[in-house]
């Protein structure tokens, strides 16, 4: 029990810069019981009732825990989130990197976490693919972008990634999600960057 403490104790702490105290030590049960399994039961959250569905609410916002239920897509955006018992949310891969690193550390680093998770492929240069992240980061400070800005990128950066591959893994990942809506009005596929990537000013590099 006292490790489990001291983890918390760290997580809190790590995401103090980003929230109050009140919310950090919240959030920190919520995303820490969400690292037990794969998704957690909505009842299983150990947050005060009169706390819980705020908090549940700010972490899917902060896209840290997602529901599992969805209007068909894998798009967060298709994701329906309800506030009541027998709902199931889940932590993005790259989220659970972070949360694990942070209860170890006391750190919270989502841009080694999402370097930690663009590893995992065998077959795409990481190295690559955490540059051209980067650019989109940049270029798109509203966190939105397209497929032609995916392109531009590649072409200025003088890398040769296959796209269909890297936005692939880049959503696998958690870092980026197709943009449901916004593509089908566009008529053109479109993204968004994970929200936690801009919480500093410091990118994937």
């Amino acid at each position: 029990m006292q490790e489990y403490s001291e983890e918390l104790y760290r997580l809190t702490s790590a995401l103090n810069d980003r929230f109050g105290d009140g919310d950090s030590l919240n959030l920190a049960v919520l995303l820490s019981r969400g690292c037990c399994g794969e998704s957690v039961a909505y009842e299983d959250i150990d947050i005060a009732p009169e706390s819980r569905d705020d908090i549940i609410l700010l972490a899917y916002e902060e896209k840290l825990l997602l529901p599992l239920k969805s209007l068909g897509g894998s798009a967060w955006g298709d994701r329906v989130l309800t506030l009541c018992e027998g709902e199931r949310y889940y932590l993005p891969r790259v989220v659970r990197s972070a949360v694990q690193t942070a209860k170890e550390t006391g750190e919270w680093s989502f841009a080694c976490a999402a370097e930690e998770c663009l590893k995992e492929s065998a077959v795409i240069d990481e190295r690559e693919v955490s540059l051209l992240l980067n650019a989109l980061q940049i270029a798109a400070p509203g966190g939105k972008f397209d497929v032609g800005e995916i392109r531009e990128a590649r072409t200025i950066l003088n890398i040769k990634l296959d796209m269909h591959d890297t936005i692939d893994l880049l959503v696998r990942c958690g870092l980026i999600s197709p943009c449901t809506q916004r593509s089908l009005y566009a008529g053109l596929a479109q993204y968004e960057v994970h929200p936690c990537l801009y919480w500093d000013s410091r990118h994937v590099s």
